[in-house]
């Protein structure tokens, strides 16, 4: 109680300084990709209390882009231990994607899967363009399997 007599009423847990249904609001914005101006929008018109832009981003930039770069690299370490247990090598396929039709793009990524796996073992945001492109995307390729042996390789030249 405040020493004025007030009660202090929290509709929902906090963590640090934020409200946790906001997090786990701003999670699911990020991880189903929905536009966060779109959702924050139509959640202000239905009459829903809910956070601005500016708090959607310091909630991805600080919490969830963090948790979802841990995961990705606890699973990355985990996939090439399976790598390395089959005994057999990767059997590794590349493929870029730069660019849909009608759009030119500056970047694009770079996909390594494993092709017994079947599962993606490395992704890179590249500089889209003639060799430089080929040059980074098959050098990152090539540093990534150097942490294990390599059966075969395919990577895509477009």
């Amino acid at each position: 109680m405040c020493h004025c007599g007030v009660k202090e009423w929290r509709s929902q847990q906090m963590q640090a300084k934020y409200a946790m249904r906001n997090m786990e609001l701003a999670a699911a914005i990020v991880f189903t990709g929905c536009s966060p101006m779109q959702i924050i929008r139509f959640l202000q018109n239905a009459g829903i209390c809910c956070f601005c832009e500016r708090t959607f981003h310091r909630l991805q930039a600080l919490y969830l882009l963090p948790a979802v770069d841990q995961v990705w690299k606890k699973q990355q370490v985990a996939l090439m231990e399976a790598v390395k247990a089959s005994g057999t090598g990767a059997k590794l396929a590349g493929d870029s994607r730069a660019d849909s039709p009608g759009h030119c793009a500056k970047f694009g990524t770079y996909s390594l899967l494993d092709t017994t796996l079947n599962k993606i073992v490395d992704v890179k945001l590249v500089e889209a363009g003639g060799h430089v492109f080929l040059n980074r995307r098959t050098g990152a390729s090539i540093q990534h399997a150097k942490s294990f042996d390599v059966y075969s390789c395919a990577l895509s030249k477009h």
